[in-house]
């Protein structure tokens, strides 16, 4: 291979020539290769803007003194461009949408020039660009921001939502702009163009693309219930048709779960990945319940859009059993041995609660579910049962079950005992000393202190003639009400001398007589007479009577007797009343009439009181007009 010379060789030549001209040496000399320094290699370019930046790397760098660049484009052949004192070279203000080929060499100081580098090939072509919206690839508004990239020599732009640019006009150039993208959702374009202040257009069309999204739709919310009602941990499949890869749907179940993420990427049930169809298949929770629910379909676009919420035709239940509640110790009920309350914690079933069923066994370790509850209260807020009628001094063992509207229910609670008490007579009254009441004939108060036993009945009033009163004796009044402690006893003889004993029952039966009283009733006397009033004409055929009242306890009527001039002397035991008013002391005037007139008559009031005995009023006369 044949090594070119330098300009030192090249010299040499010339003057050898310049002693001879017709004469060749007899003797040339050649430089050797180790005078020739090595040649540049890696030569690489780098493009800026209308400039070409060389730089390259050599072996022996301390062997050279300077470097020669050599240039060409694609219509003249390589040329000595430039020297260069270091291995990088800037070639400037270069024409745009030019090639230019580049080679470089080395020189020594001794002027040997190496061969040249390989070729290195650099196309100055104008870079534009237009990016839409941070080169996203969706938005959901039409305006967008557009950044523009041109040479530092770019004056205008031209941009338009077409690539023919109808009704687009050259505007100055910035690097951001605001721009409307045209109507309508699906792929949107924007093109732009450049010119410098020569008046030079950029020779390509700088373009980008988006997809325009501002709406968001949900055209069907489906699940597979078909009517039927779920449980839990069964399994239910959402189905939500977006029509939109990239999205977000949810199912919202109306009073129950919220939120339930459906999937478009072919897991957890859904069908077909990125079909624009979000589906799942739920496994119901432990703690789900809804009666004939709503199913709510909600969805949001990739781009943020949110559609219409629609609700799925269908309607879905999902029941559980109601959770097992505690059941506490039972305790008495005060001093009652026949009866135990029982207490639990409330149910939180809220939903479709049903009632507490009850159930009890004289035996430990019962299953409640053999035999019919004992009692069932259907008010979830109630959490007490008082259970009566017990037998004294056994025990007895509880559970307790919840149920729901649609007959499920829950476990058996945990199964509490306990003992009544053994069945003791009540404690005993005192007897108050017996008091006569009215004209002490007839009657006799009794009073007595109160019975504080828990499971009392009734006190039992017993009366007798004989000192040995006992709860044989005439039973004058049975009282159930606790508080009552006073009784009267009427209609009694008078001057006899009665005998009482009270007695206390317990719901059991068992009974406690108190201490016994007596008393001996007064003799039955008449009543006191009344003093009558001179009547006084009321008209030509009536008169008015008047008297006044009679005071005594065993008051019982006014008799009022008539007589007029020839008539017998009035006698009760012989005669009719012409009026008897009965049973109010208060009533003390009357009106006869049916009179004749101008007759005088005469009238006696008589007092009779419970007994029978009876005493007259004095005896007044009256005239009619």
């Amino acid at each position: 291979m044949k090594r070119k010379l330098g300009l030192a060789a090249a010299l040499l030549w010339v003057s050898v020539g310049l002693w001879s001209c017709d004469k060749k040496p007899a003797n040339p000399v050649f430089p050797k290769d180790s005078q020739f320094p090595p040649a540049p290699r890696d030569l690489a370019v780098t493009i800026t803007d209308q400039n070409v930046t060389l730089a390259w790397n050599i072996d022996n760098p301390a062997a050279v003194k300077f470097y020669r660049i050599y240039r060409r484009d694609t219509t003249a052949a390589f040329a000595f461009l430039d020297t260069a004192m270091a291995r990088r070279y800037v070639d400037k203000n270069l024409r745009s949408e030019a090639k230019y080929f580049y080679q470089a060499s080395a020189v020594n100081a001794n002027g040997f020039e190496s061969k040249r580098s390989a070729t290195v090939t650099a196309s100055l072509n104008v870079f534009t660009s237009i990016i839409i919206a941070a080169g996203a690839d969706y938005v959901a508004q039409r305006e967008v921001t557009l950044k523009l990239t041109a040479p530092a020599r770019t004056a205008l732009m031209k941009l338009s939502n077409d690539s023919l640019f109808t009704d687009a006009a050259w505007q100055r150039f910035e690097t951001t702009v605001s721009w409307i993208l045209s109507f309508g959702d699906g792929v949107k374009a924007v093109y732009a163009k450049f010119r410098d202040g020569d008046g030079n257009e950029s020779p390509q069309v700088a373009k980008d693309t988006i997809i325009l999204d501002t709406t968001a739709l949900i055209t069907a919310v489906t699940e597979d219930t078909k009517g039927q009602i779920k449980n839990a941990g069964e399994m239910i499949h959402f189905r939500l048709a977006a029509n939109e890869i990239g999205g977000r749907a949810t199912i919202n179940i109306f009073s129950g779960p919220q939120n339930i993420l459906l999937f478009d990427d072919g897991t957890q049930g859904d069908q077909v990945a990125r079909d624009g169809i979000y589906e799942l298949n739920y496994t119901i929770p432990q703690d789900v319940q809804v009666l004939q629910a709503k199913v709510r379909g909600n969805s949001a676009d990739r781009v943020g859009n949110v559609a219409p919420t629609v609700t799925a035709a269908t309607l879905i239940t999902i029941q559980k059993p109601p959770d097992a509640v505690t059941l506490f110790q039972p305790v008495s009920v005060g001093s009652l041995q026949s009866a135990l309350r029982l207490t639990w914690a409330a149910s939180k079933d809220t939903f479709d609660f049903a009632n507490y069923s009850i159930y009890r066994s004289p035996t430990p370790n019962f299953d409640p579910f053999r035999s019919a509850p004992i009692d069932r209260i259907t008010i979830r807020e109630v959490t007490t049962y008082t259970d009566l009628n017990l037998q004294a001094g056994a025990t007895y063992y509880y559970r307790l079950v919840v149920f729901d509207l649609a007959g499920l229910n829950s476990a058996s609670s945990n199964e509490v005992s306990a003992r009544t008490t053994a069945n003791l007579p009540p404690t005993a009254v005192i007897l108050n000393t017996p008091l006569l009441v009215g004209d002490g004939s007839s009657q006799v108060q009794l009073s007595w202190s109160r019975s504080n036993d828990n499971d009392f009945a009734s006190y039992r009033v017993y009366r007798s003639n004989l000192a040995a009163v006992d709860s044989l004796s005439i039973l004058a009044a049975a009282i159930t009400n606790q508080n009552q402690t006073v009784y009267v006893d009427e209609n009694l003889k008078a001057a006899t001398k009665y005998f009482y004993r009270i007695y206390v029952y317990d719901q059991a039966g068992n009974a406690t007589g108190s201490n016994i009283g007596n008393v001996i009733t007064a003799p039955n006397l008449p009543p006191a007479p009344v003093t009558l009033a001179q009547p006084a004409p009321a008209d030509t055929a009536a008169l008015s009577l008047s008297w006044s009242q009679n005071n005594d306890a065993d008051f019982a009527s006014y008799r009022l007797f008539r007589a007029k001039a020839g008539d017998p002397p009035i006698d009760p035991a012989k005669q009719q009343p012409i009026a008897i008013l009965n049973n109010n002391r208060a009533m003390t005037a009357y009106s006869d009439r049916g009179l004749e007139r101008r007759k005088t008559y005469t009238y006696q009031v008589f007092v009779y009181d419970n007994g029978g005995f009876y005493s007259g009023s004095n005896l007044v006369q009256g005239t009619t007009r």
